[in-house]
């Protein structure tokens, strides 16, 4: 309908059209016809799906759990550690992690928080387990020894998990009433961690920790160099025109001949 009503619509245009639709504005998969199992051909991404998943889910129910202000206190008064980030502010007021920080975090958020009252053993079992399979998620070269013991860790966190539910502490992004259930995508992913490790090797490999470096180039800095108001063309444009000089760039590498900002 999309089509027929609007015929000359940019690429642009048409995804926010479908979008008014509810639609992603992808008319055909890429993988639509191909003789395989799409599932077992894209890779899971170690810093979406593990660590980001231990932010949003596991950190905030440890904070639930002992109380941000607690939190914060015992990591505060964790001893600094050469190469280690340590939070002398605490971590309630950040409002946003990267995969570092993150890593950062999970070395001590276990030590750190022990012997915090309401942070019982089989909670602190749970988050020991599940930062020990992500360690071996991230593992550059894997057995199947170093995969089963993945697997087993996290059958540990999968068994231990239910005391966050029994606690109140499972709960949505508004802070509402307790969620019985464990339905979150990121956390069921975690489950074919291995099998996607055996089909297309370590998910190390698979990262996009290294492509999200690109945000700050090809997002942050542009909007700022924006007026802020209508920026998704600004921002296209600006990619488009950077992307240009460097492909020239290139050109006049490969042919010989002066770069561009040098004069002749």
């Amino acid at each position: 309908m999309i089509r027929v009503e609007y015929l000359n619509t940019t690429t642009w245009q048409f995804k926010n059209l479908a979008k008014k639709h509810g639609l992603s504005g992808v008319e055909h998969p890429f993988w639509e016809g191909l003789p395989l199992d799409i599932v077992r051909v894209l890779s899971l991404d170690l810093l979406h799906g593990g660590y980001k998943s231990f932010q949003d889910h596991q950190v905030p129910m440890i904070s639930e759990l002992i109380g941000a202000s607690e939190l914060d206190d015992h990591l505060i008064a964790q001893p600094a550690r050469t190469g280690l980030r340590t939070f002398s502010q605490g971590i309630s007021k950040l409002s946003q992690f990267s995969g570092k920080e993150t890593r950062d975090l999970m070395r001590m958020i276990v030590p750190a928080t022990v012997s915090a009252e309401g942070f019982d053993r089989v909670a602190a079992k749970a988050i020991a387990a599940k930062i020990q399979f992500l360690y071996l998620a991230h593992f550059p070269v894997h057995s199947d020894a170093t995969l089963r013991a993945m697997e087993a860790k996290l059958n540990s966190y999968e068994d231990s998990k239910w005391i966050f539910v029994a606690k109140g502490v499972r709960r949505g992004a508004k802070k509402g009433s307790t969620i019985p259930h464990w339905r979150i995508p990121k956390e069921h992913n975690q489950r074919h961690f291995a099998e996607n490790t055996r089909d297309q090797g370590p998910l190390v490999g698979m990262a996009t920790e290294a492509i999200e470096h690109c945000h700050i180039e090809d997002a942050k800095v542009p909007w700022r160099l924006s007026n802020r108001k209508n920026f998704f063309p600004q921002l296209r444009d600006y990619i488009a025109r950077w992307d240009a000089l460097n492909l020239f760039e290139t050109y006049l590498e490969y042919t010989d001949l002066p770069p561009c900002h040098q004069t002749p």
